[in-house]
């Protein structure tokens, strides 16, 4: 079975864990490059674990505008293989890289037939360490909600609607 590629009608929005970013066509004027923080991109810290979720700088720039909110251009890293599919769920698709392990993709971001993935093209592999790398697109970015630039899942407590902790 061979995947589709995004509808141009709609957005396109990627989530690791949570945060999110939604492509759009092009960085707005007026930005400020935002330096690495260890030689890596944060999009967001965790409030508990104090992991991030983060690009290494080759695959990535980040910058802010006056409001606060967040985009990147995702470079990425051209990556060429057929994989066998590790997972398949809802619009993800999963696949063990021999040097960078487990990364999710989006199933409209590769082709899969007969059980295997094939990943062709540039992506930036945007990581954390209690959460699978994913595959980013290259392409441009903004966070997908202006609240510290990326979306913060939200999750039900007894007391009350809280962010997701990570």
């Amino acid at each position: 079975m061979k995947s589709k590629k995004h509808s141009t009608n709609v957005p396109v929005l990627y989530r690791q864990g949570d945060v999110a970013i939604e492509r759009i066509t092009a960085l707005p004027p007026s930005l400020n490059r935002v330096p690495l923080e260890s030689g890596k991109v944060v999009l967001a810290h965790g409030e508990v674990t104090g992991h991030h979720h983060a690009f290494v700088d080759v695959d990535c720039t980040k910058f802010t505008d006056s409001s606060g909110a967040e985009f990147f251009d995702v470079r990425g890293r051209e990556m060429s293989f057929t994989l066998p599919v590790i997972r398949r769920w809802k619009n993800q698709v999963m696949i063990s890289h021999p040097l960078h392990g487990m990364i999710e993709f989006a199933v409209a971001d590769v082709s899969i037939t007969d059980g295997h993935v094939t990943v062709s093209g540039k992506f930036g592999l945007l990581r954390h360490d209690e959460h699978n790398t994913h595959g980013i697109p290259a392409g441009i970015y903004k966070g997908a909600q202006i609240a510290n630039g990326t979306v913060r899942q939200r999750e039900y407590h007894p007391e009350s609607i809280r962010n997701v902790m990570d």
